[in-house]
């Protein structure tokens, strides 16, 4: 009895062992980037030379919750001085929602890198992807990867009958090498000896299966297939014992109907493309709301410190009236419930001052949350001191508004984003319309093999071609009806009208904003106007008031009123231009220049902390 031979794997064992080795999770103390390169999130890591780089978790960097230098700078004595300018910046650096809104940026980036693999984007909230390009199959591929055929390469028996040959797309853009290493060992009972020349026959038998595959973006899907089979018996009577068969076998796929064409194909990569262009408009318009209610914030925190010294205004007034009161009392030119009014009016503007400081402290908080992403004890025990002023009726150039309708229409990020939807409406539309399409398709296959006693043999046979096969085929499948496919047209082109109504949507919108906010600019400059002259008026009165009590023709209540009057008139006029700094603001983000005219680039904007600057690779 011929003994099997062992398959010599020892050397394969340690390969792959060496190779599993190399694949091992990077240690957990292994250093961390310091920021994020979009070119690694778009592309994926570098096979080369470290093939084993793909295999590994690519290394992100931990979250940064530290507040920027620039903070730390602009903090002296305890103070921090701000312009509006100033302020915005350190919004950008250490506002938590910027930061969290700049996660969805890169998540968009590794979508891209996906659909470049030929799977399917996944989307994100700010830019979900059309159902239609998914043709009811949710979360699927552009196409599915052939796993090896788990039977071998076939024995060497003798066969005339001819086979079925039909196969499909396989692979993705990347491409795909399959190696299936196995070792079987068989004993047959045989109810004969006349065929093997024994009652049993015992069959060892070693496979290598190889297979390169991948799918090109235009639609084509090839593989390359290499096998080889070492099979020993204990039966009589065959030609090589032990046997090696190899095969070698190349085959191709061409849809020319369904699934042909890049447009079909890469539609993911599209998608993705502008699903980063739709999330970065996302961010754009995230940064414009936060910036803006930030900048409403420092015009409130003006406000509140205005009227914290129309307060203390009006406690030293009232203070002095008293101290007047008290000496005409002793003097008995004044009753006692003349200084009783003057000491309830002091005590009246000490609630105010108390209840203005008490805001204005309560603003300050607000503000340092607002440029902090975690608790610092020297932003904590500084106080705010803002630098700007609020505006003027003279200080504000209103724009006309046909150039204001104009800019808003070019440079508002919600109708960017709406026109790239669109855009991914009409690939969904493309793809429905080529999905309507039955399918045909060509394949071919050349295959070739070889049967020796040996290594050297069989190989030499495969590269003479002395067993070759050729196969050629057409496929050809058409739904009848069809009624799946006319729905999932009929359904991308109602959500593409859906889209462009949309659009024009947010456009009149837009207009109506700008004409809107422009009305309340032109508006807030006359209620300004308006409030000043209030203002000169009520202090003159005040100070007339006061000038007859001293000659004995007023009383102390008529002073107590004027005093009343120039306090509503003082926080009426800060009111107005604190609303028309407001107005100014609402104006510039319907057109769309609010960072432009603050001084805030968007590109730095959007890197932050998180992204690499592309200036410095």
């Amino acid at each position: 009895m011929i003994r099997p031979r062992r398959f010599p794997a020892r050397s394969l064992v340690i390969t792959l062992a060496v190779v599993a080795g190399s694949l091992a999770p990077a240690a957990l103390g292994a250093e961390e980037p310091a920021r994020l390169d979009t070119r690694t999130l778009t592309n994926g890591p570098s096979p080369f030379p470290l093939i084993w780089k793909p295999y590994r978790p690519a290394p992100l960097p931990l979250a940064d919750f530290g507040n920027g230098s620039r903070l730390a700078g602009l903090i002296a004595g305890g103070t921090l001085s701000l312009s509006l300018r100033d302020f915005l910046q350190l919004v950008v650096d250490n506002n938590l929602d910027l930061a969290a809104a700049r996660y969805d940026y890169a998540i968009a980036q590794v979508d891209l890198l996906r659909a470049r693999s030929g799977q399917a984007a996944r989307g994100t909230a700010a830019s979900p992807l059309p159902a239609a390009v998914f043709a009811g199959a949710i979360g699927a591929g552009v196409s599915q990867t052939a796993g090896l055929s788990p039977g071998g390469t076939g024995g060497a028996a003798i066969s005339t009958q001819g086979k079925l040959v039909s196969f499909g797309p396989r692979g993705n853009f990347d491409p795909t090498v399959s190696i299936n290493l196995s070792y079987d060992h068989v004993v047959n009972p045989l109810n004969t000896t006349k065929v093997a020349g024994a009652a049993s026959v015992t069959i060892p038998s070693t496979v290598l299966q190889t297979r390169y595959q991948q799918q090109l973006s235009f639609g084509t899907s090839y593989s390359v297939s290499f096998n080889l089979q070492r099979q020993v018996s204990t039966q009589s009577g065959l030609l090589f014992n032990p046997a090696l068969s190899s095969f070698f076998a190349v085959q191709v796929y061409q849809p020319l109907l369904n699934g042909f064409g890049s447009a079909l194909t890469r539609r993911f990569m599209t998608l993705a493309e502008n699903e980063g262009q739709i999330v970065r408009e996302a961010i754009h318009t995230t940064l414009n709301n936060t910036l803006a209610n930030a900048a409403n914030a420092y015009w409130d925190l003006l406000a509140l410190r205005e009227n914290v010294r129309a307060a203390e205004e009006a406690v030293a007034t009232a203070t002095r009236q008293a101290g007047e009161f008290r000496q005409r009392v002793a003097l008995d030119v004044a009753t006692p419930l003349d200084l009783l009014a003057a000491e309830s009016q002091l005590a009246s503007a000490q609630v105010r001052l108390v209840t203005a400081r008490t805001r204005l402290q309560q603003q300050s908080v607000l503000l340092k949350n607002l440029i902090s992403k975690s608790s610092d004890p020297a932003l904590d025990a500084a106080v705010i001191e803002p630098t700007g002023e609020l505006p003027g009726p003279g200080d504000i150039e209103i724009p006309p508004l046909a150039p204001s309708i104009a800019s808003a229409m070019t440079g508002r990020s919600s109708i960017k984003q709406a026109e790239l939807s669109l855009k991914n409406q009409r690939v969904a539309e493309e793809y429905t319309r080529r999905n309507l399409l039955p399918v045909f398709s060509v394949y071919g296959q050349f295959s070739m093999f070889g049967l020796a006693p040996n290594t050297d043999p069989a190989l030499r046979q495969l590269l003479r071609w002395e067993y070759p096969e050729f196969s050629l085929g057409v496929t050809w499948s058409l739904p009848v009806f069809n009624r799946a496919a006319q729905a999932d047209d009929v359904r991308a082109r109602l959500e593409r009208q859906e889209a462009e109504a949309a659009l024009q949507r947010t456009r009149v919108q837009i207009q109506g904003q700008v004409q809107s906010a422009t009305v309340s600019l032109t508006q807030g400059r006359s209620r300004v106007e308006a409030a000043q002259r209030a203002l000169v008026t009520s202090r003159r009165v005040f100070e007339a008031a006061q000038e007859k009590l001293q000659a004995g023709i007023a009383t102390p209540y008529d002073v107590t009123l004027a005093q009343r009057d120039l306090t509503s008139a003082q926080a009426a006029e800060t009111q107005a231009r604190v609303d028309y700094a407001k107005a100014l603001v609402a104006h510039q983000l319907a057109v769309g220049g609010f960072l432009e005219r603050n001084g805030i680039v968007f590109e730095r904007a959007l890197q932050g902390s998180l992204f690499a600057d592309p200036e410095k690779r």
